[in-house]
C-alpha cells in the first residue's frame, strides 16, 4: 500500500448498485493498517491511480504532497520515474489512459502535459498564459475516448488540445458564474462541471454544468443542480461509463438519501436509499455520516 488505501461501504455499494460503471477496490478487515511497503522519497500521496503495464505487471501513479508525479511498482514500491513540478504549479489533475499520463497544473499560468507511462518522458504539452479573469481553483483535464486529444479547463476557457499543436483545436470562453473543476467526457460531448458562484437569488452552493460538443466546441446547454453541493465535497461522486452514461451522485447534509443525476438531463433526478445502496445494515447515525470516494484506474484493469 502507498500510505494506505481504503473504500467506504457506501462507495462500494454505489459501485455495485450501478454495476459496470467502474471497478471497485477495497480492503479486507485483516488488511487494515498493514503496510506492505513504504516509500519515503516522494512525499505523502494526495491521489493515486492503479495502472496495468502489461498482463503480469501493475504499477501506481501518484501525485504527492511534494508536488511530484511518480510512477511506482505496485508490488515493491520501487520508483520507476518521477517528475517534480514548480512551486507555483500545483498539480490538479491526474488521468491515466493506455500508455499516457495526463496532468494539469498551475495556479494561474496553466500547463497541460501528457507523459509516457513507461519511462516518464514528455509526449506533448500545452501552456495557457496567465489570465486576468482566472478564478483560483479552476482547472481540470480529461482524455477523449478513442483519441489522442484531451479536453481541459485552462484560464477562463475550455479547450480541446491535440498532440503537437501549439493552439487549441477549439476554445470556448467560460463565464464568470462558476469555478470549473471537473470535466466528464462522453461519446460526443463533454460536461464541464463547476461550483456556481452565489447570487442574491441563489446564495447557497450549487453545481453548474456546461455541455459542449466535442467535434465543434459548440455549447449545447448550461444548467445548475444539486443544492448545497460542491465538486470537492465528500458527499459528491462522479460515475462514468460508455454503456450507462455519466452520473453525479450526492447526499445532502442530515439526510440518508443519495440523489442521482444523469449529466445532460436537467430532469429527472432519482433517489437511492441505503436499503438499496448498501448490502449491509447501517444504523441511522452511520447513514447520516456516510461518504463516497472515487477510485480512478487504468481501464485495462477493469477487464
Amino acid at each position: 500500500m502507498l500510505g494506505g488505501l481504503s473504500l467506504s461501504k457506501a462507495a462500494l455499494g454505489a459501485a455495485l448498485a450501478l454495476a459496470g460503471l467502474n471497478t471497485a477496490y477495497g480492503l479486507y478487515p485483516d488488511e487494515a493498517g498493514r503496510i506492505d511497503w513504504h516509500q519515503a522519497q516522494i512525499g505523502a500521496p494526495t491521489k493515486i491511480v492503479p495502472y496495468a503495464f502489461n498482463s503480469s505487471s501493475t504499477g501506481i501513479f501518484a501525485i504527492t504532497s511534494r508536488n511530484t508525479l511518480a510512477s511506482l511498482d505496485a508490488a515493491t514500491g520501487t520508483i520507476s520515474w518521477r517528475q517534480t513540478y514548480g512551486v507555483d504549479e500545483t498539480i490538479k489533475t491526474l488521468r491515466v489512459r493506455d500508455t499516457r499520463v495526463l496532468t494539469l497544473s498551475g495556479n494561474n499560468e496553466t500547463h497541460v502535459r501528457v507523459w509516457d507511462a513507461n519511462d516518464g518522458s514528455l509526449a506533448w504539452g500545452f501552456t495557457q498564459p496567465a489570465d486576468a479573469n482566472y478564478r483560483r481553483g479552476s482547472g481540470a483535464a480529461e482524455f477523449i475516448e478513442d483519441s489522442e486529444d484531451a479536453v481541459a479547463v485552462v484560464g477562463d476557457s475550455v479547450v480541446r488540445l491535440a498532440p503537437g499543436s501549439t493552439v487549441p483545436v477549439w476554445e470556448v470562453p467560460l463565464n464568470a458564474t462558476a469555478s470549473y473543476r471537473r470535466i466528464v467526457v462522453g461519446t460526443k460531448t463533454a460536461f464541464v462541471v463547476g461550483n456556481a458562484r452565489p447570487t442574491k437569488k441563489k446564495p447557497q452552493p450549487r453545481l453548474q454544468v456546461i455541455e459542449v460538443d466535442l467535434e465543434s466546441g459548440a455549447v449545447l446547454q448550461k444548467y445548475q443542480f444539486a443544492n448545497e453541493q460542491t465538486v470537492e465535497s465528500d458527499r459528491v461522486v462522479f460515475l462514468q461509463s460508455k454503456q450507462y452514461g455519466s452520473y453525479v451522485v450526492w447526499r445532502e447534509k442530515k439526510s440518508i438519501v443519495w440523489f442521482i443525476h444523469r449529466l445532460g438531463m436537467q430532469q429527472p433526478e432519482w433517489e437511492l436509499y441505503h436499503a438499496k445502496l448498501v448490502q449491509v445494515e447501517l444504523m441511522p447515525e452511520d447513514m447520516l455520516t456516510s461518504t463516497m470516494r472515487e477510485v480512478d484506474s487504468d481501464p485495462a484493469l477493469n477487464h
